[in-house]
C-alpha cells in the first residue's frame, strides 16, 4: 500500500489551476438569426435569365456585420443541368456590392443542393441578396436557392 502525502494532490491542483490563469478574458458577440434555410424555388425558361433577382431588399437594421450562407442546386426536371448562377450582397447604406459568390462559367449542375459559400461584410446599411441564374438549355428548369442569414 503506497502512503499518499498531501504533494500527491497539491502538485496537479496548481499544474491545473496555472493553466487556468493564463486564458485571458475576452468578449462575446452576440449573433442575431435572421434567417434560416429559406428556401425559393426558381423556375428559369429556356435560354433565359432571372436577371437580378432579389431574396432580399434592404432587410434588417444597419450597421451590422451580416453572415449569410447561399445554397443552389437543382429542383425537379433533368438529373443535371448546364447553368450560371450569381448571388451578390449589397451595402444598402452605400448602394456597394460587398459580397459576391457565383461560377465565373457554366456548370452542370445536379439535383438537391450541390453548391454553397458563406459571404461576410460589415455593412453601413441594410443588407440585400440577389441571385441571378441563367438557362442556357431550350428547356425550362427549376432551380432550389436557400439562404441562411445573421448578423452581429
Amino acid at each position: 500500500m503506497s502512503k499518499k502525502t498531501i504533494a500527491t494532490f497539491a502538485i496537479p491542483l496548481i499544474l491545473i489551476l496555472s493553466v487556468f490563469s493564463t486564458i485571458q478574458p475576452v468578449r462575446a458577440t452576440g449573433m442575431n438569426l435572421w434567417t434560416y434555410f429559406q428556401n425559393w424555388n426558381i423556375c428559369v425558361g429556356g435560354h433565359s435569365s432571372t436577371g437580378n433577382d432579389y431574396l432580399y431588399s434592404n432587410t434588417g437594421p444597419s450597421s451590422k456585420t451580416w453572415v449569410v450562407i447561399v445554397s443552389i442546386g437543382l429542383n425537379g426536371g433533368d438529373n443535371t443541368q448546364y447553368a450560371y448562377f450569381a448571388f451578390d450582397m449589397i451595402d444598402g447604406g452605400s448602394g456597394n456590392f460587398v459580397g459576391e459568390y457565383g461560377a465565373n462559367q457554366y456548370n452542370w449542375i445536379a439535383q438537391g443542393i450541390v453548391f454553397s459559400s458563406t459571404m461576410t461584410a460589415s455593412l453601413a446599411g441594410s443588407m440585400s441578396l440577389l441571385v441571378d441564374i441563367s438557362n442556357p438549355d431550350s428547356a425550362s428548369q427549376c432551380f432550389s436557392v436557400q439562404a441562411t442569414s445573421w448578423y452581429y
